[in-house]
């Protein structure tokens, strides 16, 4: 479809087009197409499949330039894992996560720091339960796997909180997370990459 109606879609600057499918009982469907820069074809941005296009940008895409990505069906659909193996060497293989915690409606008197930490653990979890779901080369001991051969875990946490809120929960979700990563019987301690990026 893209391709009959080229000519027009360049001439008013066009360079993505979504397609959203809708299915009765099921989740909604995104598929992006763009312009490949080489073959000049229109093809399916596959890195954005299933998300939608004003969250595509959040995803940091361009970190995964080193890799052909594959992504990687989840039953959370706050999750975005993609399994990725170097275009230089093949046998570098890893998962990339990613997961956005969305304020949302707090009810109650719960801080909203604390629903944040609380919530950011329970994506964990669940993001590491679904890459050993997903395991497709990289080695894996116990319950979670290490996600990658050179056994390093990045871990980027997107938060809407001000810098003097998160600053105080900041400890307690690192421990925690120590605590996950220990809990894993016979894993090999292995370096940790967390990153916080919040308003200032």
């Amino acid at each position: 479809m893209c391709e009959k109606f080229d000519q027009g879609l360049k001439k008013r600057g066009v360079t993505r087009v979504t397609f959203k499918i809708c299915r009765k009982e099921q989740y909604l469907t995104y598929f992006t197409l763009g312009k490949n820069a080489e073959t000049r074809n229109w093809e399916e941005v596959v890195a954005i499949r299933d998300i939608k296009p004003a969250l595509a940008f959040q995803l940091e895409l361009s970190r995964l330039s080193n890799f052909h990505v594959t992504p990687c069906p989840t039953e959370n659909r706050q999750i975005h894992i993609y399994y990725a193996k170097g275009k230089e060497n093949s046998a570098d293989s890893t998962f990339f996560v990613r997961t956005i915690v969305p304020p949302g409606r707090i009810k109650g008197s719960i801080k909203v720091a604390d629903y944040l930490v609380a919530e950011a653990e329970r994506l964990l979890n669940d993001a590491l339960n679904a890459c050993v779901r997903n395991e497709r080369g990289c080695r894996c001991q116990s319950r979670y796997p290490q996600l990658c051969d050179n056994r390093k875990l990045p871990l980027i946490c997107s938060s809407t909180l001000p810098a003097d809120q998160l600053d105080p929960s900041t400890p307690t979700f690192v421990d925690n997370l120590r605590a996950i990563g220990t809990a894993a019987t016979n894993w090999s301690p292995c370096p940790k990459k967390v990153a916080f990026k919040a308003l200032l």
